[in-house]
């Protein structure tokens, strides 16, 4: 069965002030409110627009209060629950983590809501930071990026740092009011040194890593695919999986074995001998994960209103 769970949580005091779920106390509620929501998750070089969450059938004390909301901080789990034959309650998970940036209510006839606008980084324009970077000469870049990020984001942990060895020359400092401005400028310098990083806000955490990184591939199996997988621009493939929570960006993905020549796959003619060949060395083996994005409409009766679609490059080794 689809799961969710929508946390609102003031970080000023720790405090939670809002949980819409559909498995209060681990339970399915038949009642469960309509949630849609949209959310992309990408490199900070090359940051996208806001994540978008909607909670139908509110309360009008909620609606009255749906202003109050914005600046606090929402955590969106998301996935299956165990109740379908292919569910897997293992790849549920958090989907996203981010500050109100905007909230409403709306009422219309029956219809009650709120609308959310999300910002994975809690610092933009209208309320910039202070990042400054103080990369010494000799000194290691993951020593300085930490004291930076730790020292500007207290509360967001680092969950992965995997760079290469990269030093400079000479001191480096760089000042920046967010990641949207540091993220670009980061990424051009270490492109210049041989190893392009990239930082990453997922799942409530920072997320670094470089060209050098090897993660162990998570397998995907043909259960999990929604719809076949598509080149959509050159050496770029998109999948569409089942919502799932499991996958971080910059990690691997290994697609199914024999995908082929599975049940639903399109069966090529004797004359398009050459074409087969290639859709099937194409799509085997491992795959770098690029971008991700979930969308949700929880009472909506297709699988693909449930997903996840991720875009991935081929590794260079074939696996």
């Amino acid at each position: 069965m689809r799961f969710y769970s929508i946390i609102l949580t003031d970080t000023s005091t720790g405090k939670i002030v809002k949980n819409w779920t559909s498995h209060p106390n681990g339970q399915l509620d038949p009642g469960a409110l309509l949630i849609e929501f949209d959310a992309i998750v990408s490199p900070q070089n090359a940051p996208t627009e806001g994540q978008g969450l909607t909670v139908h059938g509110v309360s009008l004390a909620d609606i009255q209060q749906a202003k109050q909301f914005t600046g606090l901080q929402l955590s969106l789990y998301g996935g299956m629950k165990a109740g379908l034959p292919l569910a897997n309650p293992n790849q549920s998970g958090l989907l996203m983590v981010g500050f109100i940036w905007q909230s409403w209510g709306t009422w219309e006839g029956t219809e009650m809501k709120i609308d959310f606008i999300l910002q994975p980084d809690q610092f933009y324009i209208g309320n910039p930071g202070n990042l400054v970077l103080n990369w010494p000469a000799g000194t290691p870049l993951s020593a300085a990026l930490t004291s930076m990020l730790t020292t500007a984001y207290p509360k967001i942990p680092i969950g992965m740092m995997s760079i290469a060895n990269i030093v400079q020359s000479q001191l480096e400092i760089k000042t920046a009011s967010s990641l949207t401005d540091f993220g670009p400028w980061l990424y051009q310098v270490t492109q210049n040194l041989g190893h392009p990083v990239q930082i990453v806000i997922q799942a409530g955490k920072f997320i670094i890593f470089d060209d050098t990184y090897t993660p162990k591939p998570t397998q995907i199996n043909f259960s999990d695919l929604i719809g076949q997988p598509a080149w959509i621009e050159i050496n770029i493939m998109q999948i569409k999986l089942i919502l799932r929570g499991d996958i971080l960006l910059g990690s691997q993905i290994l697609m199914p074995k024999g995908l082929q020549s599975a049940p639903g796959m399109v069966i090529t003619q004797g004359q398009s001998t050459l074409s087969s060949l290639k859709y099937k060395s194409s799509f085997l083996g491992a795959f770098n994960t690029t971008q991700m994005r979930h969308v949700g409409n929880y009472k909506a009766h297709e699988g693909a209103a449930w997903a996840t679609i991720i875009n991935c490059t081929p590794t260079l080794t074939d696996g």
